[in-house]
């Protein structure tokens, strides 16, 4: 059945204005990423082999993306949506009135619920229109969802329904082990069984996952979220959906892209790097570590980070809102957010830390301090002014700045507020807009890990960020990056972000990471490649906590790897001859030779593509627990990763090919070593992959004195480039022969 683009749902999303009040809320490229998304899930079955990927970037409008998504399901025979929400009652009470909000228009034929306040009885009239139910990823409202759908002789186990995850790497992908007195297992943790079963119970439902941050989804096993499990539905996406990126949005390229090398940007002065031994200040509470709040704020160089950051967040807060008085337009409210600990005790202490010190430079004038805070401001406009006059825009005199600033600290214009629950967000969540409120000019929020997925805070103009733990997981930290959004030049002009040298480094690599595998996706080059993720080797980085891929054949690949089938019997006799045949010729089409001592053949991608699946053919069973070893669908894929092109406009790589025959290695069940000699095999191997991959393929005499077969056969060997990338990627589905 055609997909209708013309229901009353979509239609009425579709006349929806901008904030602007200037053109549609939902641009072509919008509709565009909501159709694509409708017409995959809709192409794959229901239930296990359904799910579906949105991906955004943080804060860059995935709900209004899966919002429009929904309007269309609606239109074409969809009858239920459950949407998961991150595990806070705030953000499930914020999207279930944005929802609402939405829907408002067909409010007698969409009932949008909170699912812990929907009766357990579902009356029948509403049971018969179409209904949204917002559950927040916890236990009791997902088995609320559960109970209320899929209870014998439910009318909604048969209707169609939508299952949008949002946040989906949060919760959903989580795995514990369990052991008794003789064996361990993996099984799924507590809110991801439940997401599960909820998928399990429902027979024409679809599962779409939304996230900025991926990289837990990609790790999943190929089929079974855990293996030979089949009730445990597959969690790796079948397909990926780039949610387009308006060009108001302020991201990681502002914060962590070239432009911050070049001196003529405004980005150029984003970051002000603080001393490491500043954040352990930050940690523990006051005389621990001989640092004296009610005396040393204003003077001392231990917390000289924070004390100029405070100082910039006034002067930049006093430009900005002159610049609104020049134009015309009414003052704005504006932000600054500390985060650096996960602990509560730490948020006091900085709270504390941060009332003092706004206290001190209210009182300067009483205790003698003011020319130091008129110092501090000073150095502030000054810092403030390079980056104001790089973007071309309006900078007050410091005369005007000053008399500003004096006029914030009178009027106490800074408010610190302390975020360290769920309920902080909750009370401080604005109705109409989702946001933080900002009750004061200038808002200083201490807080933590409740301040990260979901929450956005608005005109924020300073940041300052120290979460140092000796290996930063990539899906947490840039999921702190509250300073992305849609902000306005002139805000961004006066936007500082405080951080160590180390972190922000860390920050770097992972933006590169991230870029890199967009830019994947979005040329669709390499589909069967977007689940390798590429990162740079070591750094102290990885992509997400362990739980989250315990459950996973994950694989890791650098420079030092060498990917080599282990444990393996091989085919019959008569199969391995006529597979040798076919291999004998591709080497002659290559030029490759039989001499010992021939140098390498570089051939494409392609062609050693060609090689590798008929050199896979000769592996018959493998010894269980060396199935892993050698996946052909794995190593294609790493090698076209490996051969890509190094910049947009370049010629692929190459991969070298190198030969080596009438060797006598015996077969091992449970093998220690592999049949290449160190100075005759891998040591020239690993100089040609200085440049190149390398694909070594020693041929096996076979004899059956060795417990082969009696016929020859060729040993493959995979040796990376020796660069700084590291690969890591979960296994592919289980090993099958390929039929001729």
């Amino acid at each position: 059945m055609a997909t209708s683009t013309n229901g009353p749902v979509y239609s009425h999303l579709k006349q929806q204005q901008n904030r602007t009040k200037t053109g549609p809320y939902y641009g072509p490229e919008d509709l565009g990423c909501i159709e694509r998304t409708y017409a995959e899930l809709e192409s794959a079955r229901p239930t296990d082999e359904n799910p579906g990927l949105l991906l955004g970037k943080i804060q860059s409008g995935k709900t209004k993306s899966f919002i429009g998504l929904m309007g269309l399901c609606f239109d074409n025979g969809y009858d239920v949506i459950v949407v998961l929400t991150k595990n806070s009652q705030a953000l499930a009470d914020q999207t279930t009135k944005r929802m609402t909000k939405v829907f408002g228009a067909f409010k007698r034929t969409i009932f949008v619920n909170d699912v812990m306040l929907l009766p357990a009885q579902i009356p029948p009239y509403i049971a018969t229109q179409k209904l949204v139910l917002v559950a927040k990823k916890e236990h009791r409202n997902i088995k609320h969802v559960i109970d209320r759908l899929t209870k014998a002789g439910s009318p909604f186990l048969s209707k169609k329904t939508l299952i949008i995850d949002d946040e989906a790497d949060n919760a959903s992908v989580s795995y514990v082990k369990k052991r008794d007195d003789d064996k361990e297992w993996i099984e799924m943790a507590k809110v991801a069984e439940l997401v599960n079963k909820l998928r399990r119970s429902i027979s024409e439902s679809r599962f779409l996952q939304v996230t900025a941050t991926p990289y837990s989804l990609f790790l999943q096993n190929e089929g079974p979220a855990i293996e030979d499990r089949p009730e445990t539905f597959r969690l790796r996406p079948k397909f990926v959906e780039l949610v387009p990126v308006n060009p108001e949005y302020v991201g990681g390229d502002y914060y962590f892209g070239p432009e911050v090398e070049d001196e003529s940007h405004p980005s150029s002065k984003l970051f002000v790097p603080v001393k490491d031994e500043e954040l352990p200040i930050l940690k523990t509470m006051p005389n621990r570590n001989g640092f004296r709040l009610e005396s040393d704020c204003l003077t001392s160089d231990r917390v000289k980070g924070v004390r100029r950051a405070v100082a910039t967040f006034v002067a930049a807060g006093c430009i900005r809102r002159l610049q609104m008085e020049k134009a015309g337009s009414e003052a704005d409210h504006f932000a600054f957010l500390l985060h650096t600990e996960a602990s509560k005790e730490s948020h006091r202490w900085q709270d504390d830390l941060v009332n003092q010190l706004v206290s001190d430079m209210i009182n300067a004038k009483e205790e003698g301090n003011q020319e130091l805070v008129k110092g501090l401001l000073s150095d502030a406009y000054a810092d403030l002014s390079e980056s104001v006059k790089l973007s071309k825009g309006h900078l007050p005199s410091l005369k005007e700045v000053l008399s500003l600033a004096e006029t914030a600290l009178a009027n106490k214009w800074l408010n610190p507020v302390l975020v360290n629950s769920d309920e902080d967000v909750r009370a401080l969540l604005d109705p109409e807009s989702g946001e933080l409120k900002l009750d004061a000019p200038l808002t200083m929020f201490v807080g933590g890990q409740y301040m990260d997925r979901g929450v956005t805070v608005p005109n924020l103009i300073g940041f300052y960020y120290g979460r140092n733990p000796r290996t930063f997981q990539q899906d947490t930290v840039l999921q702190h990056c509250r300073m992305f959004g849609f902000r306005s030049p002139a805000d961004c002009a006066v936007t500082r972000f405080y951080t160590s040298t180390r972190i922000y480094g860390a920050m770097v690599q992972m933006h590169r990471t991230d870029t890199l595998l967009r830019k994947r996706i979005a040329e669709k080059k390499f589909k069967e490649c977007l689940y390798i993720l590429e990162k740079q080797a070591g750094g102290g980085i990885k992509f997400c906590n362990f739980s989250k891929v315990r459950a996973s054949r994950v694989n890791f690949v650098d420079a030092e790897s060498k990917i080599t089938p282990l444990g393996f019997q091989t085919v019959s006799p008569t199969d391995l001859r006529s597979i040798n045949r076919r291999i004998e010729k591709l080497l002659a089409e290559i030029g490759a030779t039989a001499t010992e001592g021939q140098k390498h053949v570089i051939v494409s991608a392609d062609k050693a593509a060609d090689i590798i699946k008929e050199v896979s053919e000769s592996f018959g069973e493998f010894t269980p627990g060396y199935e892993d070893t050698w996946r052909d669908e794995d190593v294609l894929s790493l090698l076209s990763v490996l051969t890509a092109p190094a910049a947009e406009g370049a010629p692929a790589g190459g991969v070298a090919i190198m030969l080596r025959r009438n060797r006598n290695r015996p077969y091992h069940q449970t093998p220690t070593d592999t049949p290449d000699n160190p100075d005759n095999d891998m040591l020239p191997a690993r100089r040609v992959a200085a440049s190149v991959p390398v694909l070594l393929l020693m041929q096996q005499n076979g004899k059956v004195a060795d417990k082969w077969r009696g016929e020859a056969f060729w040993w493959p060997m995979v040796f990376p480039p020796a660069n700084d990338r590291a690969y890591i990627y979960a296994g592919g589905a289980k090993r099958t022969r390929r039929k001729k």
